[in-house]
């Protein structure tokens, strides 16, 4: 690994190490339940603003996407009712037909700056709702979004550390050249990992804040989510070259913005979720 690499994990782990605690804390802690929701509205807000920016950079002449900036009400309205119900698909639908109003009127291209729009208001509204909708699952809600952390985080570290230090083969050149298949698949025994961590604690140390699973579900969960996680690392870096930028942003140092840290959970969240209703199915309760 050169010594620009070296500098470069360092200052990533200068930044990360010091907000885990609090993290968890915000995460675990039910009377800090309320900052978890603001956290989560704050970084929405954010993604929400550096998606527009990325938008402006691709294409210049496309402005007046302000309404895209709302995209936080989602999560907010979805943590209001309590749960997806009338007052969530109303507002939903408002800010649809507000996007649409926006951008009937205008000399640009109508169809491309509500695609944009839309796409910003899915990408940085919608898919924080299902971190709402995981944390507040009875007694297993924050262990599930700890789970999701920790199974994406350390399959990001596994693949960026082994990547670097012995990675060859490029996994996608042509999206973003730094990742290797060695690093992809240093990511995948990492989200592997974090579902045997997962599983010992809840099945050696009663974490009750874990669901009462078998071993393989645990396992089937990490792997899940690093393939995820990765493929909305992948789905985002589209995005940066499209824009030809290397950040979203500069809010973490040696990570960039809000988009370059929170890319895979954006996309493990509805996994999870997803994987929870399949497993309701099948007779495995979350709590």
């Amino acid at each position: 690994m050169s010594k620009a690499s070296k500098d470069s994990l360092k200052l990533r782990l200068l930044t990360a190490l010091p907000l885990i605690p609090l993290l968890l804390a915000v995460i675990l802690m039910p009377a800090l339940k309320t900052v978890f929701v603001l956290m989560v509205l704050f970084l929405s807000a954010m993604a929400a603003w550096e998606f527009k920016a990325l938008i402006s950079a691709l294409r210049p002449e496309m402005t007046g996407l302000g309404l895209m900036l709302l995209a936080p009400v989602l999560p907010l309205v979805l943590f209001w009712e309590q749960q997806a119900g009338p007052l969530f698909f109303v507002s939903f639908n408002l800010l649809f037909f507000a996007l649409v109003l926006e951008h009937l009127f205008v000399k640009e291209p109508p169809l491309e700056r509500l695609a944009f729009s839309l796409a910003g208001l899915l990408y940085t509204g919608g898919l924080p709702c299902f971190f709402i909708a995981l944390h507040r699952i009875p007694q297993t809600g924050p262990g599930l979004i700890t789970l999701l952390l920790v199974a994406i985080g350390l399959s990001d570290t596994c693949a960026y550390g082994f990547g670097k230090a012995f990675g060859k083969h490029k996994l996608c050149p042509t999206v973003s050249p730094n990742k290797t298949i060695e690093g992809s698949i240093a990511g995948l025994c990492g989200g592997l990992a974090a579902g045997i961590i997962a599983y010992a604690l809840q099945q050696h140390w009663a974490c009750l804040w874990l669901p009462r699973w078998p071993w393989f579900i645990y396992v089937l969960i990490g792997l899940s989510l690093a393939i995820t996680g990765q493929i909305g690392d992948l789905a985002e870096s589209v995005l940066k070259r499209s824009a030809g930028v290397k950040d979203s942003g500069k809010l973490f140092p040696g990570h960039g913005g809000v988009l370059d840290r929170c890319d895979a959970f954006l996309f493990g969240g509805p996994t999870l979720y997803c994987a929870l209703l399949l497993l309701e199915m099948q007779g495995f309760q979350a709590f």
